[in-house]
């Protein structure tokens, strides 16, 4: 939606930040995993601007770990945040909360 500048938090962190607007989503979407783990899933792939959504997970999942879902997902190893589609999104929470 918008970026939010560093200058704007105490202390400043080293980056800008981003509010993000995500639509077509409902409890509903939530039936088969946890809500708080699906959005710490999010801000994890989120974390670190221009690297690979596998990086930013594997730094708190473990690198094998989401090799092996994204290998089983067929989601590109190269995949940025930005790009992967909701329902990826849900399939990676599924996967990560069991």
């Amino acid at each position: 939606v918008t970026k939010v500048k560093r200058g704007n938090f105490f202390p400043v962190p080293n980056t800008d930040s981003a509010i993000l607007h995500i639509e077509n989503i409902s409890k509903k979407f939530f039936s088969h995993f946890n809500e708080n783990n699906f959005f710490k899933i999010v801000r994890a792939g989120f974390s670190k601007k221009r690297k690979k959504l596998s990086s930013n997970l594997s730094e708190i999942y473990g690198k094998e770990k989401i090799q092996k879902i994204f290998s089983d997902l067929k989601i590109e190893e190269n995949k940025r945040a930005e790009k992967l589609p909701l329902e990826k999104w849900s399939e990676i929470a599924k996967l990560l909360n069991h």
